[in-house]
């Protein structure tokens, strides 16, 4: 596709999803579709604090790491026209939500649980600070899946390619946003 054929982007492209829903796989290749920059939240806090996010959550827990997110989140969504890819907490606190819907539009790539399951298990699942097994996913999951359905401007199926879910996207955004 054409870098510049969809940078014509007025509004932010927010990623929403559970973690593993491949939020970061789909945002680089938005930008690189679109010419538009890709902000992700969780790289933006460890470079503001010079931790990782299991560093951030081990040493100061999860309240620090969500007000440092919605700092982060505040900022980017002020962006606009980006591509911002924040973690899968980030529509627990209602004033992200509001500040990705000041100037953007929010994506929730819906992946089914048992997908997520196998691309966690994949990508060292351990590393994710929130996860302590597989029923942790499970509880988390389903404790979030509202949240993301209520937040979500539009729902796109995240149970595919990483080039089809971005096609998706963009048709959508074309079409609707």
């Amino acid at each position: 596709m054409d870098t510049k054929k969809n940078a014509n982007f007025h509004f932010n492209v927010v990623l929403c999803g559970f973690m593993g829903c491949g939020k970061t796989t789909v945002g680089r290749q938005l930008a690189l579709q679109t010419g538009l920059r890709l902000i992700d939240i969780d790289s933006c806090i460890e470079t503001a604090v010079g931790l990782s996010v299991h560093q951030i959550f081990a040493t100061y827990g999860e309240a620090h790491f969500r007000a440092l997110e919605k700092s982060c989140i505040k900022k980017a969504a002020a962006q606009a026209p980006v591509i911002i890819s924040p973690g899968g907490g980030a529509i627990l606190d209602v004033e992200n939500i509001v500040n990705f819907k000041k100037s953007g539009k929010i994506f929730f790539l819906d992946a089914p649980i048992d997908a997520i399951i196998a691309r966690l298990g994949t990508n060292n699942a351990a590393a994710r600070p929130l996860v302590t097994g597989k029923n942790s996913i499970y509880e988390l999951f389903f404790s979030r899946k509202e949240k993301y359905l209520q937040a979500a401007d539009f729902i796109i199926g995240a149970n595919k390619s990483g080039s089809a879910i971005c096609d998706e996207i963009l048709e959508v955004a074309k079409n609707k946003a």
